[in-house]
This record gives structure tokens, sequence and C-alpha cells, in this order.
């Protein structure tokens, strides 16, 4: 095979081989996109679950707490008022007793304003925390809402990069095959010249050998025609080259053959 020809398909070969190994690349490719866009979905999923679970928790949760700061007020309320009925009682000629019903009621009162304290951070915690699930929940629903579209648009992106490179890929392969089928022409035009110069050069040969032969013969055949009787006794040839006539006639007594001969 000539190097030309062996060289194109050589490289059809590698153009070929290259499409292969894309198609399969690509399908793997698209594989582990959909594969990841599945485990983001749930993943989407469980994330929204999870806030919502959360929501759903901190209502009991905060009611429970709202619960133990009430006891807590309701507690303090009732030391109060169980101070201040003390003192209104107490023996106010005893002035140990009078402050000691005096500080009960002062503690009784600065117990019930840290228990009314702390019930308000409390709902102000409350209050803050539950915004803040709702939101989360609810960023977690716009995320998995948006979830499809930008996956869809991700896939699309990928099957329009993946369209172009085998398209590149596809022409490549036919400009391999177009520069083999050329080399090949022309590597059978080549040798049908060489076969159709062979044969030419035999023929010519050939119809040498015969116009030669030809010439001999004819030449032979008028010398023998023309000797005359009796035989002559002298014959001059100077003939050197390729005899292409041939002529004989009598003179004086004498045959004397001419021979038109080419170099």
């Amino acid at each position: 095979m000539p190097l030309a020809d062996s060289a194109a398909a050589r490289g059809l070969a590698e153009a070929q081989a290259a499409l292969a190994a894309l198609t399969t690349a690509q399908a793997a490719e698209r594989a582990a996109l959909l594969t990841d866009q599945q485990h983001d979905l749930a993943a989407a999923q469980r994330a929204l679950a999870a806030a919502q679970r959360k929501l759903d928790e901190l209502q009991p949760a905060h009611e429970r707490a709202q619960q133990e700061h009430q006891h807590a007020i309701d507690a303090a309320a009732t030391e109060l008022a169980d101070a201040r009925a003390a003192a209104a009682i107490v023996d106010q000629g005893d002035p140990t007793a009078v402050q000691r019903a005096t500080d009960r009621m002062h503690a009784a009162e600065a117990q019930l304003g840290y228990a009314l304290d702390a019930q308000d951070r409390m709902r102000t915690e409350q209050g803050l925390e539950h915004q803040q699930t709702e939101a989360a929940v609810a960023q977690a629903q716009a995320a998995l809402d948006a979830l499809p579209d930008r996956q869809q648009q991700a896939l699309v992106k990928l099957d329009a990069d993946q369209r172009a490179a085998k398209i590149l890929a596809i022409a490549r392969v036919e400009s391999a095959r177009s520069q083999a089928a050329d080399a090949r022409r022309v590597t059978e035009h080549n040798a049908a010249i060489v076969d159709a110069t062979a044969t030419t050069a035999v023929q010519a040969w050939q119809d040498q050998v015969t116009a030669i032969a030809q010439a001999h013969a004819a030449a032979s055949a008028a010398t023998a025609a023309a000797i005359p009787t009796p035989a002559p006794n002298q014959i001059l040839s100077r003939a050197s080259g390729r005899v292409v006539s041939v002529n004989a006639e009598e003179k004086d007594g004498q045959l004397v053959v001419t021979l038109e001969l080419v170099p």
C-alpha cells in the first residue's frame, strides 16, 4: 500500500476511534449528571422535610416553655400574695417580725418581676426562633421548587455541548474518509497509468519485432525473386540500422538490392 494511502487510512481509523470513544464518554457523562441530579433532588427533599419537622416540633416546645414560665410566675405571684398577707397581720410592735415580713414581701416582688422578665425574653426569643424556622422552611421549599428548572437547564447545556463535540468529531471522520477515498483513487489511477504504460511498451516492442521480421522476410523474398540467371557474383552492402523498406532490380546484368534504413 502506498504511503499516502496508508497514512489516509490510518487517519480515518483514528478519527473513527475518536468518535466511538467520544460517544461512550458522552453517554457516561450524561448518566453521571442524571445520577447527581437525582441525589440533589433527594437531598433538597430531605432538607425541606427536616426544616418542616423542626417547625412542627417548635410549637409544642414553645408551649411547654411558656407553661414552665407561667408556673414560675404563678408561684412568684402566690408567694407575693402570701408575703403581703403575712405582712398585714404581723405584730407591728415587733420590729424583727415586721422586718422579716417586709423582706419576704420584697423578695417575692423581685421574684415575680424576674419571672415576668424571663417570660418576656422567652416570648421574644421564641418569636425570633419561629421566624427563622419558618424562613428556613420557605428557603428549603424555594430551593426544591427551583431545582427541576436548574437541572433541566444543566441537562440542555450538556446535550448542546455534546452535540457540538459530536458534530465536530463526525466532520473529522468524514474529512478523513474523503482523504482516504482521494488517496485510494490516486493510487488506483497511478496503478492504471503504470499498467497502461507497461502494456503500451510491450505492444510497441512486439510491433517493432514484427516489423523487423516482416522487413527481413520481404527483403529475402525480393532478393530471391530478383536473382538473375546466371546468379550474381558480387553483393555490395553498406547497411546499418533498422530496415523499413526493400527494393531489388537488375542493372547491367547485376542484382542491385536497396534497403532503406533508419538508425
